[in-house]
């Protein structure tokens, strides 16, 4: 049983702090803090929290348990999440640990980081697959499910349920789409699948060439990793596989632009020429159209290279092609170039110029 002959005092003390002064109703309805310690109530809790130079939090409604000392541990204040076997996160093991102890079921954790939402509802059919770890799945949606709880990728090893397995056979294949197409006209997702399969099998399964897909073979399965890419179509999907499944419906090539996302160069241009030649060497009708050549460019200027604008003009013999690296070098003329490149290009063009010394003038 709880004593509470420290309520009193405890709100006469909190009359004394401005930021905590406010009174408690007197009626018991008890409750466990996260410090181990059961208070009379919730407004009780809070006040002890307002008082303290800890933060206590509600463990759970109702007094703490007997075993509430030996749950009394203070966890550090970092984020390194875990999720627990009962779907919730925790800012880290410690917290989990301490939830475990309080609670009256017995909490694990399931995996390192943030609980996923794996709970998507999968239709109740058989149509087995054999995964990369050697199990058998009902089918493919049940596959993914398991691959999304799971700590290790798990990937379609090839349709129908696993067979025996030899001894010799490694299952333990990575989860990365890097399709290759079997003797057996199936199309696998990585080379281990297939050599995984090919041990499994009673036939020779063999690396070759498929042809091209027909749309009823797009439906292979993708990872749910996101690894974004911009498809030539100026989509962005969350990863290649699923750029290569849509082009593989599409009645386009699609093919990857660029990794990450795909950046907003719609802007719109005029149709005048007022030529301006990029650091690539290349000439742009006006400084709009480098400008969004620039956008869609691989190469992030604000790192170091990409199409800054080299001159005015129509690019002459003398455009070497340099970077926007900015690696200054101080010319004879006196001039700062931003580069030994652009410093070489002022000598082509006519200037009488070399390198005086490394770093600006």
């Amino acid at each position: 049983m709880f004593k509470t002959c420290w309520f009193l005092p405890l709100l006469l003390l909190a009359s004394g702090q401005e930021s905590c002064d406010f009174l408690c109703p007197y009626h018991i309805d008890p409750v466990c803090g996260s410090d181990g310690v059961t208070y009379p109530n919730l407004c009780v809790l809070e006040l002890a929290d307002c008082l303290s130079d800890e933060d206590i939090t509600l463990a759970h409604p109702g007094a703490c348990e007997a075993n509430g000392e030996a749950c009394d541990t203070v966890c550090s204040t970092n984020y390194d999440p875990v999720c627990g076997s009962d779907g919730a996160t925790y800012p880290n093991l410690c917290e989990l640990e301490r939830a475990s102890c309080l609670s009256e079921e017995d909490i694990t954790a399931a995996y390192e980081g943030e609980c996923k939402d794996c709970g998507f509802p999968c239709q109740d059919i058989y149509d087995p697959v054999c995964g990369s770890d050697g199990a058998t799945y009902p089918n493919l949606c049940e596959l993914e499910r398991a691959n999304c709880l799971s700590e290790e990728d798990i990937a379609m090893a090839y349709p129908g349920e696993c067979k025996v397995t030899p001894g010799n056979c490694n299952l333990g294949c990575p989860g990365n789409y890097d399709p290759v197409c079997g003797s057996d006209g199936v199309t696998y997702p990585n080379l281990c699948a297939l050599e995984v399969a090919d041990c499994l099998s009673d036939e020779d399964i063999t690396l070759c060439e498929c042809k091209d897909a027909a749309k009823d073979d797009c439906g292979f399965p993708c990872p749910d990793n996101y690894d974004p890419v911009c498809g030539s179509d100026g989509a962005t999907y969350p990863n290649l596989c699923e750029l290569e499944r849509a082009s593989c419906l599409s009645e386009e090539d699609i093919t990857a632009a660029y990794e990450g996302e795909c950046k907003d160069c719609g802007f719109p241009c005029q149709d005048i020429y007022d030529p301006v030649c990029g650091s690539d060497g290349a000439t742009y009708p006006n400084l709009c159209e480098l400008e969004r050549a620039n956008c869609l460019s691989e190469e992030d200027i604000a790192m170091a290279s990409g199409n800054s604008l080299a001159h005015p003009g129509e690019c002459s013999s003398c455009d070497l092609g340099c970077s926007g690296l900015w690696d200054p070098v101080c010319g004879t003329d006196g001039v700062t170039y931003s580069n030994l490149c652009q410093l070489e290009i002022a000598s082509c063009l006519g200037g009488d110029v070399s390198l005086a010394h490394e770093g600006p003038c």
